[in-house]
């Protein structure tokens, strides 16, 4: 039987993926050539007259290739410059451009024995994946291929762990490093695309009025104003007092929620006490729940601060009776709260995309280990609730105060003259 040895050349073009098959050695006997632009999503399958093959290869673009087409079966990271890429063990007949440092969408690892012998294959690690006790009692060496994976001391991902990094090229462990049998192992981070819908905040203010009211700072509403009262009989007065001040709300985003490939807030989305603290916790609730769907409807680095800065205006307006011969002076404030600690809640709708297709709840739990699981929607939409802290610089309350004068020398209804204060 003639056995074809095939070289593949692998080029960037500008912003596409050149494919060249050869018959031999020394790149002869072009048989293939053809251009992938970049923005060709998903596998890529070989010709069929190349599906199968097995030879050597160059690159000088990373590739997971496969054996089987539709990117099926044994997998492996193929990076340039490699010696390991002289021979191919395993046919090729379908590709995937890597994905930044991890082989593409899909993550294989291999366990093998002392002997070098295959123990087991494991062609897509995404969440915890238990190994069979013939497994974890008899394996020294595991292949990762380029992934990052973590590898686990018990069952269902638990104990003592070790992160394997992703590599240049398909890597090697020794597992006698890790010092415990291989109980368990999974993907390091996010294996998919995962979309989160905010539908709900709830709020939580840790100080109540009291004390915030020892630690404000009061602020004018507008300079002293004196009323006088030169007659002799009681007058009314009306009195009224304005400001614009800034407030400020800061938002630091749940990790768990920006480290998403998409995330936002739902039309409609409800905002809700927790614990109310007093009035000012429902007169700034709507406030805070406007600043937190603005924060998470808009893109931005993990963890990042979310800024927003706002004017309202305080007012005060007061009736004011002046007996006769009174000069009465009114001044009136607005205590400002500065960098008040509000805790928040918020529930989302998850959900994923791997390969083409949806991911289950099973699997989406093992990318949001820090968010609390609710419940399922259904098979592909989980409910997490996750908990964050904001802080919030906002104006509390206000306040008037008067204080009345006698005016000396007035004469008052009965005919009397006012002294001096102190007479």
């Amino acid at each position: 039987m003639l056995r074809i040895l095939l070289i593949l050349t692998i080029c960037a073009l500008g912003s596409a993926l050149r494919l060249q098959l050869y018959t031999d050695i020394h790149y002869k006997g072009l048989i293939y050539d053809k251009i992938h632009p970049d923005d060709e999503e998903g596998c890529r399958n070989l010709t069929d007259y190349a599906q199968g093959m097995t030879g050597s290869v160059r690159l000088d673009r990373c590739i997971m290739a496969f054996e089987s087409v539709d990117c099926q079966g044994f997998s492996r990271r193929l990076e340039p410059a490699t010696e390991d890429l002289e021979v191919l063990m395993k046919p090729i007949s379908s590709f995937l451009p890597c994905s930044g440092s991890l082989g593409g969408d899909i993550i294989r690892v291999d366990f093998f024995d002392a002997e070098g012998k295959l123990l087991t294959e494991y062609t897509d690690v995404c969440g915890c994946q238990d190994l069979p006790t013939k497994v974890s009692t008899n394996a020294t060496r595991l292949v990762n291929y380029g992934n990052c994976v973590k590898i686990f001391q018990t069952d269902t991902c638990g104990g003592a762990s070790k992160e394997l990094p992703a590599g240049v090229s398909p890597d090697s462990e020794d597992l006698s490093s890790f010092g415990y049998f291989v109980r368990s192992i999974s993907a390091c981070g996010s294996c998919g695309k995962l979309a989160s819908q905010i539908y709900k905040f709830e709020l939580f203010f840790e100080e109540d009025e009291d004390e915030l009211a020892g630690r404000a700072r009061q602020v004018e509403l507008a300079a002293k104003t004196t009323f006088f009262n030169n007659g002799s009989a009681t007058v009314t007065q009306e009195y009224h007092a304005s400001r614009t001040v800034r407030q400020s709300y800061t938002v630091t985003k749940s990790k768990s929620i920006s480290s998403m490939s998409s995330y936002g807030v739902s039309a409609g989305v409800s905002v809700g006490l927790g614990m109310k603290s007093g009035d000012y916790s429902a007169s700034i609730g709507a406030s805070v729940g406007g600043s937190l769907t603005k924060a998470y409807s808009e893109s931005s680095s993990s963890g990042e601060s979310w800024t927003e800065e706002e004017e309202k205006t305080f007012a005060v307006t007061q009736t004011i009776q002046i007996p006769a011969c009174v000069e009465y002076e009114v001044s009136s404030t607005v205590s400002i709260a500065e960098n008040v600690p509000i805790r928040y809640e918020l529930y989302t709708k998850v959900t994923g995309e791997r390969g083409g297709r949806p991911m289950t709840c099973f699997e989406i739990q093992f990318n949001v280990p820090e968010m609390e699981f609710l419940e399922e929607l259904d098979e592909y939409t989980c409910i997490y609730k996750t908990e964050q802290t904001m802080v919030a610089s906002v104006g509390v309350d206000t306040f008037i105060s008067g204080e009345g004068l006698n005016i000396p020398g007035c004469e008052n209804g009965d005919g009397s003259m006012t002294l001096p204060i102190g007479h």
